[in-house]
Protein backbone atom coordinates (compact mmCIF):
# COMPACT_ATOMS: atom_id res chain seq x y z
CA UNK A 1 0.00 0.00 0.00
CA UNK A 2 2.87 2.27 0.44
CA UNK A 3 3.77 2.78 -3.35
CA UNK A 4 -0.03 3.49 -3.97
CA UNK A 5 0.42 6.68 -1.51
CA UNK A 6 3.86 7.39 -2.60
CA UNK A 7 5.00 10.72 -4.12
CA UNK A 8 4.91 8.57 -7.53
CA UNK A 9 1.56 7.21 -7.28
CA UNK A 10 -0.62 7.68 -9.88
CA UNK A 11 -3.93 6.91 -7.73
CA UNK A 12 -2.94 10.46 -6.00
CA UNK A 13 -2.94 10.86 -1.96
CA UNK A 14 -4.32 8.15 0.34
CA UNK A 15 -7.76 10.18 1.54
CA UNK A 16 -9.12 7.98 4.49
CA UNK A 17 -9.19 3.97 5.38
CA UNK A 18 -11.52 1.90 6.79
CA UNK A 19 -11.34 -1.21 8.24
CA UNK A 20 -14.12 -3.77 7.75
CA UNK A 21 -15.97 -6.45 9.76
CA UNK A 22 -14.01 -9.01 8.13
CA UNK A 23 -10.71 -7.68 8.59
CA UNK A 24 -10.14 -6.25 5.38
CA UNK A 25 -9.10 -2.74 4.80
CA UNK A 26 -10.71 0.09 2.35
CA UNK A 27 -7.73 2.67 1.30
CA UNK A 28 -9.06 5.86 -0.79
CA UNK A 29 -7.34 7.85 -2.92
CA UNK A 30 -7.90 10.95 -5.25
CA UNK A 31 -6.03 12.52 -7.93
CA UNK A 32 -6.64 15.20 -10.36
CA UNK A 33 -7.84 13.63 -13.87
CA UNK A 34 -9.55 15.99 -16.34
CA UNK A 35 -9.34 19.70 -17.04
CA UNK A 36 -11.07 21.55 -19.31
CA UNK A 37 -10.44 25.16 -20.79
CA UNK A 38 -12.96 27.16 -22.82
CA UNK A 39 -12.57 30.91 -23.87
CA UNK A 40 -13.74 33.86 -26.02
CA UNK A 41 -12.23 36.64 -27.33
CA UNK A 42 -14.53 39.31 -29.00
CA UNK A 43 -12.70 41.70 -31.20
CA UNK A 44 -10.02 42.32 -27.69
CA UNK A 45 -12.29 44.21 -25.83
CA UNK A 46 -14.32 41.95 -23.55
CA UNK A 47 -13.22 37.96 -23.48
CA UNK A 48 -13.82 34.91 -20.83
CA UNK A 49 -12.31 31.85 -19.86
CA UNK A 50 -13.12 28.83 -18.29
CA UNK A 51 -10.93 26.22 -16.24
CA UNK A 52 -12.59 23.19 -14.75
CA UNK A 53 -11.00 20.16 -13.39
CA UNK A 54 -12.43 16.80 -12.27
CA UNK A 55 -10.44 14.34 -9.58
CA UNK A 56 -10.39 10.44 -10.12
CA UNK A 57 -11.52 8.67 -6.95
CA UNK A 58 -9.67 4.94 -6.85
CA UNK A 59 -10.75 2.86 -4.12
CA UNK A 60 -8.83 -0.35 -3.30
CA UNK A 61 -10.05 -3.15 -1.36
CA UNK A 62 -7.07 -5.12 0.75
CA UNK A 63 -7.28 -8.63 2.35
CA UNK A 64 -5.63 -9.16 5.55
CA UNK A 65 -2.57 -10.63 3.69
CA UNK A 66 -2.08 -7.25 2.03
CA UNK A 67 -3.06 -8.46 -1.39
CA UNK A 68 -5.85 -6.14 -3.58
CA UNK A 69 -9.00 -8.46 -4.04
CA UNK A 70 -10.74 -5.51 -5.73
CA UNK A 71 -10.69 -1.75 -6.75
CA UNK A 72 -13.25 0.80 -7.39
CA UNK A 73 -13.56 4.19 -9.12
CA UNK A 74 -15.54 7.43 -9.94
CA UNK A 75 -15.19 10.74 -10.01
CA UNK A 76 -15.78 14.20 -8.68
CA UNK A 77 -15.56 18.09 -9.22
CA UNK A 78 -12.39 19.57 -9.10
CA UNK A 79 -11.69 23.33 -8.67
CA UNK A 80 -13.37 25.79 -11.20
CA UNK A 81 -12.90 29.32 -12.32
CA UNK A 82 -14.68 31.44 -14.35
CA UNK A 83 -12.80 34.72 -15.84
CA UNK A 84 -13.50 37.96 -17.72
CA UNK A 85 -10.75 40.19 -19.35
CA UNK A 86 -11.66 43.47 -20.62
CA UNK A 87 -9.65 45.93 -22.80
CA UNK A 88 -7.34 43.29 -24.26
CA UNK A 89 -6.36 41.66 -20.55
CA UNK A 90 -5.70 45.13 -18.41
CA UNK A 91 -8.88 44.60 -16.31
CA UNK A 92 -8.93 41.16 -15.06
CA UNK A 93 -12.35 39.60 -13.04
CA UNK A 94 -11.76 35.65 -12.26
CA UNK A 95 -14.26 33.90 -9.66
CA UNK A 96 -12.51 30.65 -8.16
CA UNK A 97 -14.99 28.70 -7.66
CA UNK A 98 -12.53 25.95 -5.46
CA UNK A 99 -14.65 22.74 -4.71
CA UNK A 100 -15.66 22.54 -0.76
CA UNK A 101 -14.01 19.35 0.98
CA UNK A 102 -16.91 17.02 0.24
CA UNK A 103 -17.93 14.57 2.76
CA UNK A 104 -16.48 10.97 1.98
CA UNK A 105 -20.11 9.89 1.72
CA UNK A 106 -20.56 12.23 -1.12
CA UNK A 107 -17.07 10.79 -2.60
CA UNK A 108 -18.54 6.23 -1.38
CA UNK A 109 -21.65 7.68 -3.40
CA UNK A 110 -19.53 8.37 -6.57
CA UNK A 111 -17.81 5.22 -7.11
CA UNK A 112 -18.50 1.71 -8.67
CA UNK A 113 -16.52 -1.38 -8.47
CA UNK A 114 -14.76 -3.27 -11.08
CA UNK A 115 -17.88 -5.22 -11.40
CA UNK A 116 -20.58 -2.26 -11.11
CA UNK A 117 -21.34 -2.59 -8.08
CA UNK A 118 -21.83 0.07 -5.21
CA UNK A 119 -18.32 0.04 -3.04
CA UNK A 120 -20.70 -0.82 -0.60
CA UNK A 121 -21.28 -4.11 -1.55
CA UNK A 122 -17.45 -4.58 -0.22
CA UNK A 123 -18.88 -5.22 3.63
CA UNK A 124 -19.72 -3.29 6.42
CA UNK A 125 -17.47 -1.21 8.89
CA UNK A 126 -15.91 -2.51 12.25
CA UNK A 127 -17.28 -1.38 15.30
CA UNK A 128 -14.99 1.23 16.85
CA UNK A 129 -13.01 0.20 20.08
CA UNK A 130 -14.65 1.46 22.89
CA UNK A 131 -11.99 1.92 26.05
Amino acid sequence: MARLSGSDATFGPLIGETRLADGMTIYRHMAPSAETQTGTNFAGLVGSSTLSQNNRLSYFLVGTDGIVKDWATGSVQGRASDCVQYIGGIINGCNDMRQLQASRELYDMRVTTKAGQPFSSWGEAAAPVVN
